[in-house]
């Protein structure tokens, strides 16, 4: 609970909700986790988003109640707009949906630059579903990036590890609401 409460000082404009991880549901189709919100005065809505002490691990895709499914990042269906942290770099994180891992490719421009392994990738706010500044993960065996059609695509280690999670917080505010 001491890293929620860190995690929230580093992120002061954003308003939560506490929650827990109450069930997973991994299918060769999609990866999602069940949380139960710990208030009784507010609910998870759909769209909002749903982050650990270390950085971001999907959105609520329905919500009941208490209770709200997450797609996590690596669902074959999450897209999420990203960036190199401190370089700028555009891209998309794409969930692999692969059944053995939490696994996610990062796409960019195959105009960028290279990058090198343990760049930080965050969340850059332009889908305006996922809060400016979160973290995703890391890019790994940079020098395995492939070109897949008019993108060059990297492979990357979240920064959650999903199957860990079991406190989270739900971002209750729109991005909108957060640039004001």
């Amino acid at each position: 609970l001491r890293k929620l409460l860190e995690f929230k000082g580093r992120h002061p404009g954003l308003h939560y909700l506490p929650a827990i991880v109450v069930g997973r549901d991994l299918t060769p189709y999609y990866r999602v986790q069940r949380i139960m919100v710990k208030t009784e005065q507010e609910e998870a809505l759909t769209d909002m988003v749903v982050v650990t002490d270390v950085g971001l691990l999907g959105r609520v895709v329905k919500a009941s109640g208490r209770f709200a499914d997450v797609m996590l990042l690596s669902d074959s269906r999450s897209r999420v707009a990203c960036e190199a942290l401190g370089r700028g770099i555009p891209g998309i994180l794409a969930g692999t949906g692969q059944i053995e891992t939490y696994g996610v490719h990062w796409q960019v421009s195959t105009t960028d630059p290279p990058l090198e392994d343990g760049t930080t990738i965050v969340t850059s706010g332009h889908d305006r579903v996922f809060p400016r500044g979160l973290e995703v993960g890391y890019i790994v065996n940079a020098s395995q990036r492939r070109q897949v059609g008019a993108f060059i695509e990297y492979e990357l280690a979240l920064a959650v590890n999903p199957s860990q999670a079991s406190q989270v917080l739900v971002v209750t505010d729109p991005p909108d609401a957060q640039e004001r």
